[in-house]
């Protein structure tokens, strides 16, 4: 292909942008009505992490499965069903949410469908399409999907509730996603193979396109060579330490802003904020990753989060505070793309699914507890402010983790392509 012509794998980033806003608004949109729920439910700010937390738990505990069965029968065919799955538990939780059992069970139905939509499949599709010197900055516009649609949510979901209450609410964006969903479906390739391409960025002398063939499948072998990876764990490690703080911030950040007097839409303004701001650290970041080595743009980025969300803990009373903080914070919020690029480094293309599967699914660890512990810290202390001093501490954690990775850059390791740990 000659320079100036456009190559799918841009087809491939831009289905992947918009799943990754289906995936967000699985995320967020309970959590940004988290408060109206609550309310109209009758429950505890320990029963509304448990709701969110039933979430997380399926949305973690089931990205192995989910991986494993791409790694054998294809990325777009898992979606198919995942999207599925998120649709119609969106639409069931507005139609039957009267309860607190019933919000639980219908939001975890959504968490399995999301389980299929992040690390299962992206890092897989992005290591397949571009070449690894040029994957970190497409990975990077993936995420961007799911936070502009977060920047979006945090202003429009106040306004619909507000509206229509949650219950309606919530069946209108069932209603999006399904259209979403179709244009995902419609674009989406599993390998460039199937364009008669070959991956974007990969040297001229291999630029001739090759025929499709269907991946190899080692069935549990994969399992047993992703386990065999240091890697592996280290990045396990990361995660729950990474998911407790993050998905603690993400569960109670409006409530918290509400907590200080401010109205639902002005609570939306600071997740909106947030958003942005993650927008522009992707991009910088993803920039980075792909100049440096990406284990220390992702470890330098989550410092930023810490101080942002230090300042957060003596800035959340006050509004205009608060935006100067969800800023900082925002801006060190680059670990979604840089993590799911890393996992296309590190991991081998017939196994990607399933390595960066079961790290996630590890994760569900720090993705369920995360919401529950922040929960009963509040309840416990009566403030906020316990919520964003203990996320902060959590993150410093994760932040340095990162550093015990083995370098990638300039050439990827035998060691990686047997299934070995790389090595400093």
């Amino acid at each position: 292909m000659g320079k100036g012509k456009f190559h799918y794998a841009y087809s491939v980033v831009f289905s992947c942008f918009i799943l990754q806003m289906v995936m967000v608004v699985g995320l967020q949109s309970v959590p940004l009505m988290l408060g109206d729920i609550a309310e109209s439910l009758q429950i505890s700010a320990t029963e509304a992490g448990g709701l969110t937390g039933a979430f997380s738990l399926f949305y973690g505990s089931l990205g192995f499965v989910w991986g494993f069965v791409s790694d054998k029968i294809g990325v777009r065919k898992v979606l198919m069903i995942s999207l599925a799955c998120v649709t119609a538990g969106l639409l069931l939780f507005g139609l039957f949410g009267t309860s607190f059992v019933s919000c639980v069970a219908l939001y975890a139905v959504v968490g399995i469908g999301c389980a299929a939509l992040a690390a299962a499949t992206v890092p897989k599709l992005m290591g397949r399409w571009f070449d690894v010197t040029k994957r970190h900055r497409p990975t990077s516009i993936c995420m961007m999907g799911g936070v502009f649609c977060g920047a979006i949510q945090g202003v429009a979901i106040p306004q619909l509730v507000g509206a229509l209450g949650w219950n309606a609410a919530l069946m209108v964006i069932a209603g999006v996603v399904f259209v979403l969903a179709v244009v995902i479906v419609l674009v989406i390739r599993d390998t460039p193979e199937e364009k008669g391409l070959r991956p974007y960025g990969a040297p001229e002398a291999d630029a001739a396109p090759a025929e499709s063939k269907a991946p190899q499948v080692k069935g549990l072998r994969n399992f047993v060579a992703v386990l065999k990876m240091s890697f592996t764990w280290k990045q396990i490690a990361h995660n729950i330490f990474y998911f407790i703080a993050y998905n603690a911030i993400n569960s109670f950040l409006p409530m918290a802003i509400m907590s200080a007097g401010y109205s639902r839409a002005e609570a939306g303004l600071v997740v909106t904020v947030y958003n942005v701001f993650q927008l522009i650290a992707m991009f910088v970041w993803g920039s980075l990753s792909d100049r440096m080595e990406p284990k220390r743009a992702l470890s330098y980025s989550l410092f930023i989060w810490v101080v942002g969300c230090v300042a957060l803990a003596f800035a959340y009373q006050s509004l205009n505070t608060a935006f100067f903080a969800i800023a900082i914070t925002g801006l060190g919020l680059a670990a979604p793309g840089l993590a799911m690029a890393i996992n296309a480094d590190y991991y081998p293309p017939e196994i990607t699914g399933t390595g960066s599967g079961v790290t996630s699914t590890v994760g569900t660890i720090g993705r369920t507890l995360g919401p529950i512990f922040a929960g009963m810290l509040i309840d416990a202390t009566g403030t906020y402010l316990s919520l964003f001093v203990f996320a902060a501490a959590i993150m410093l954690v994760a932040a340095f983790i990162p550093f015990s990775y083995g370098n990638v850059r300039d050439k990827r390791p035998a060691a990686v392509e047997q299934g070995e740990a790389l090595t400093q």
